[in-house]
């Protein structure tokens, strides 16, 4: 069964209007997803996030919600149906958008900035003040390539979301005379008050287009990719949302008294007249400079609900089917509409507050659901930004990611690489199949790796008397071995039942092995190359250590050698005196001898 659900968020209500709709199931709830097909049914319900328009953001996984009395922006999961994180900003947010499946948050602030948060890795990134005033609605092409920026001051910038989200400037920018990379590549100015409502269409690429209006009464057509504006439309009223149709064939505007006007692209006056040349009557030369006004009398209304008027229009959305439009009013009620007959059919919800935000959900439960657009991947839990880079500057401006950029998500699906030079209308990709394969590496790389190893040991061991002939084993595997040159003669002789695409095959395979025997044989060289560098490195560290000692053992035996002869010189010199003292003494001995005798001869 097929189910079409829609989210639906309101603003601070009023103390009379809240009385009026609130009942015990919806107070204090703030943001709810219905079910629109096949019955009409509350689904999901958030509470404590009042939203000002423009300011709520649907994911796969999550709703982002920007508070519109505080700084905040409010995080819910999806599939838990709670409140999953909040994140506090140094500026209060005006819009918010996605891109990137998801993966990342656009966000417009009061003070006329572009901020980006990467939700998966926590990248937080910030543009300096491009607007004067802040920033009121968003849009993001369907490839994230392009985001447009409308603001209070009456212009709208259009942007390069990869350069944005780029580590370094791009080489176009390299150039001093060139606009920084953080600038807008496109900047309209042809409104003349702030910026209400800004749509995009659901292609891209040539014909791709987005629609403005502005509270000075003007919806104005862009091809946002080139610059250049389409048509203008002086409308009615003061326009307060918009939609596109999803084929580019005109769009819905919501105005402040609370109707309703359907603009056809293929119906305007001149439409004829211009698409003789041009599949789309906006892309005919010479269209953009007739204003268009379109008529009052093709407005759509809507009866007044038992003295309640709805108030503005303030919130606008299509169904898949493009059958029925949905509409968010000031006084809390979402009507639905039928497109085919142009008039109002019921109201399907009635909220608390002003119903700022509407979004259609994607339809679950077609047949082909599971070849529906692949998701690489899945943010099951978002990444709190951090606050580095407030100030414009992105980390790693040399070109470099940063050591601490980290990725947190679920990868889903098979994802495609080309990053292979096997031919894939025979096989699928070497790299595919074994990155995707759930147990590791297949079983056919394995048994191809095992075999080559066979086979490359059996062929060392078939002949060891024809290696021994042929000389002493090279150091290295040439891939191009000129005594191989001689053989290739006998070789295709030994195989005559091949065909020339076996041969080929057979010596592919033979020069991948060669090469990895190769890059194997080099590692071994350079292992024994460092090997034998550090055993040099520790024979000289040991033999300026022997040497060193050996100078300090002569320089010891020499102390010593020194000390000896200095101790036999003071044994000489003192057995010198000795001798000298006795003869003295012997001398004196005798001449008291000589002079007793000759006294006694007296």
């Amino acid at each position: 069964m097929l189910t079409e659900s829609f989210v639906a968020s309101c603003g601070l209500p009023s103390t009379a209007k809240s009385s009026k709709n609130s009942t015990s199931a919806l107070r204090d709830v703030s943001i709810a997803i219905h079910t629109l097909h096949p019955l009409p049914a509350p689904r999901q319900t958030f509470k404590k996030s009042a939203t000002a328009q423009n300011c709520v953001a649907v994911s796969d996984e999550h709703i982002f919600a920007a508070q519109s009395d505080k700084a905040v922006v409010n995080v819910y999961s999806r599939e838990r149906g709670n409140q999953e994180a909040i994140v506090p900003l140094q500026e209060k947010v005006t819009s918010l958008a996605v891109a990137a499946e998801g993966t990342v948050v656009v966000m417009g602030t009061e003070g006329g900035r572009v901020m980006l948060w990467e939700t998966c890795t926590g990248r937080f990134i910030s543009t300096p003040p491009s607007h004067l005033q802040p920033v009121t609605c968003i849009a993001v092409s369907p490839t994230s390539s392009y985001l447009l920026t409308g603001s209070a001051d009456s212009t709208i910038h259009v942007w390069s979301l990869p350069t944005l989200l780029s580590f370094s400037a791009p080489s176009s920018y390299a150039s001093p005379d060139k606009r920084d990379h953080k600038s807008p590549v496109h900047t309209f100015t042809s409104h003349r008050a702030p910026i209400m409502a800004l749509t995009i269409s659901a292609i891209s690429g040539p014909g791709a287009l987005a629609v403005s209006a502005s509270e000075d009464g003007t919806a104005i057509a862009w091809d946002y990719a080139r610059g250049q504006p389409l048509r203008t439309f002086l409308l009615s009223a003061v326009p307060r949302a918009l939609v596109l149709d999803p084929a580019d064939r005109g769009f819905f505007v919501g105005y402040t008294d609370g109707t309703i006007q359907l603009i056809d692209f293929f119906n305007l006056p001149d439409a004829q007249r211009h698409s003789e040349n041009a599949v789309n009557p906006l892309f005919a030369e010479g269209a953009s400079a007739t204003p268009i006004q379109p008529p009052e009398s093709e407005r759509w209304r809507c009866p007044e609900q038992q003295g309640s008027p709805a108030g503005a229009v303030l919130s606008l959305a299509l169904s898949w089917d493009t059958v029925t439009l949905l509409s968010g009013h000031e006084g809390g009620q979402v009507m639905a509409w039928d497109v085919g007959g142009r008039k109002w059919k019921n109201m399907t919800v009635a909220m608390i507050g002003p119903v700022t935000n509407l979004q259609m959900l994607e339809v679950a439960g077609l047949p082909d659901q599971g070849r529906k657009r692949k998701r690489r991947l899945r943010v099951e839990k978002v990444v709190k930004p951090r606050f580095d880079d407030v100030g414009g500057k992105v980390q790693g401006r040399s070109g470099q990611i940063p050591g601490n950029y980290t990725i947190q998500a679920q990868l889903v699906g098979d994802l495609s690489c080309d990053m292979s030079f096997d031919d894939k209308s025979k096989r699928p990709a070497l790299f595919d199949d074994a990155f995707n394969c759930p147990t590791g590496f297949p079983v056919h790389i394995l048994e191809g790796g095992i075999a080559e190893l066979r086979a490359w040991r059996t062929q060392g061991q078939t002949n060891p008397a024809a290696s021994e002939k042929e000389g002493p084993e090279e150091d290295f595997v040439a891939l191009d071995n000129e005594s191989e040159k001689g053989k290739g003669k006998k070789k295709a002789q030994d195989t005559p039942n091949m065909t020339i695409e076996q041969q080929n095959e057979a010596l592919r395979k033979k020069v991948e092995a060669l090469q990895r025997v190769q890059r194997v044989t080099f590692r071994q060289l350079d292992d024994l190359r460092a090997e034998r560098e550090k055993y040099l490195a520790r024979t000289i560290e040991q033999s300026e250590k022997g040497t060193l000692e050996n100078t300090d053992q002569s320089a010891e035996e020499s102390m010593d050698v020194d000390g000896d002869d200095e101790n036999s010189e003071a044994q000489g010199q003192l057995v010198a005196g000795a001798e000298d003292l006795v003869e003295e003494m012997e001398q004196e001995d005798a001449e008291e001898e000589e002079a007793n005798s000759s006294a006694l001869y007296a």
